[in-house]
């Protein structure tokens, strides 16, 4: 019998503000000794196509799919294969990085070690404005 591991998912945002720190976002539960990188981005961006169903504090935790893309399929629901797409081509193109217990991931078939208790946090970098 495969025991469950709890991931909490954190987002921290550079460039927001000078003590970004990470945010609690929500967790995720996972009955695999190991998995891939792109396997834990496309269950977060299938739990945020959810989220009006979940209890996601939007406020506290970044979407990795901007909120305004149109996403919807014909019935309103939306497009959880296009969603998950957008997310890993962001990844691919380091629009945010990828952190596993400490330790940055930079490939999306890199495997991890799923333990009891695990940290995955999201980070990404807010460009900056000016002139």
């Amino acid at each position: 019998m495969v025991e469950i591991a709890r991931i909490e998912v954190f987002d921290q945002l550079l460039g927001a503000r000078k003590d970004a720190v990470p945010v609690p976002a929500f967790s995720m539960e996972m009955a695999q000794a190991e998995v891939s990188v792109r396997n834990i981005i496309e269950q977060r961006v299938a739990l945020e196509c959810d989220a009006p169903l979940l209890a996601i504090d939007h406020e506290a935790a970044a979407p990795l799919i901007e909120p305004g893309l149109d996403l919807r399929l014909k019935d309103a629901k939306p497009d959880v294969a296009k969603a998950k797409n957008i997310a890993l081509e962001a990844f691919r193109n380091n629009a945010f990085f990828f952190i596993w217990n400490g330790v940055q991931v930079e490939s999306l078939d890199e495997k991890v070690n799923v333990m009891r208790e695990n940290e995955a946090i999201f980070l990404r970098l807010i460009p900056l404005r000016g002139g």
